[in-house]
């Protein structure tokens, strides 16, 4: 494991294009539950989702099972699938592919699939969303007080990277690269080894 510090830069102004028509969240809400794909909403914009890969799948179940072994009989939850999350005042809303909340969390109205405090954040990466998962998203979920941990996992490789919350707005970084290795989550007493979360995974198949 290799951890440093780390400090978040200054959120950038955000560009938004003026030739597209925009959505306001509320029209983007009601479309999204009538619909029978999932769109991600960012400054104004649906953003369709790509399917999931089999690894894909395989990493995120994994994940799921041993932290909802692990939390059992406590105030946490484990969220993924089809749980929304809006990560800002502005309306931006997302679809991580797993999420810890406690205390059964705030959401944003009476149906229960839009969540306002994530504890832990986790995204499997792919080649479509790796830029954002690290970038973009990332500079807003800052701004999420609740929020204690967020998790990147690679699907290529044995690679996992977390980004732990410390005080003045600082981050620590830590990258896990062997399948002895264990992902420590101090916010909800609970930690994953590489191991578990690659347990079906062979990095010699392409699927």
């Amino acid at each position: 494991m290799v951890a440093r510090a780390y400090q978040p830069e200054n959120q950038p102004e955000i560009v938004q294009s003026e030739t597209s028509e925009k959505l306001t969240p509320q029209e983007y809400l009601r479309c999204e539950r009538a619909a029978t794909t999932k769109s991600e909403f960012i400054n104004g914009e649906l953003i369709a989702m790509a399917g999931a890969s089999k690894r894909h799948a395989r990493i995120a179940a994994s994940v799921v099972v041993h932290l909802a072994n692990q939390i059992t009989g406590s105030s946490c939850e484990v969220l993924f699938n089809d749980i929304r999350l809006k990560i800002n005042e502005a309306g931006d809303y997302v679809y991580p592919d797993v999420l810890v909340v406690r205390d059964g969390g705030e959401w944003e109205d009476e149906q229960f699939d839009t969540l306002l405090n994530p504890t832990i954040i986790i995204e499997v990466l792919s080649s479509s969303t790796s830029r954002s998962d690290y970038n973009d998203k990332w500079l807003r979920y800052q701004q999420m007080p609740s929020l204690s941990d967020y998790l990147l996992i690679a699907q290529t490789q044995r690679r996992v990277e977390q980004f732990t919350r410390q005080k003045e707005n600082l981050w620590l970084y830590a990258i896990h690269t062997t399948p002895e290795a264990r992902v420590q989550f101090d916010s909800i007493h609970c930690s994953l080894t590489l191991g578990e979360i690659y347990e079906r995974i062979s990095f010699e198949e392409n699927s």
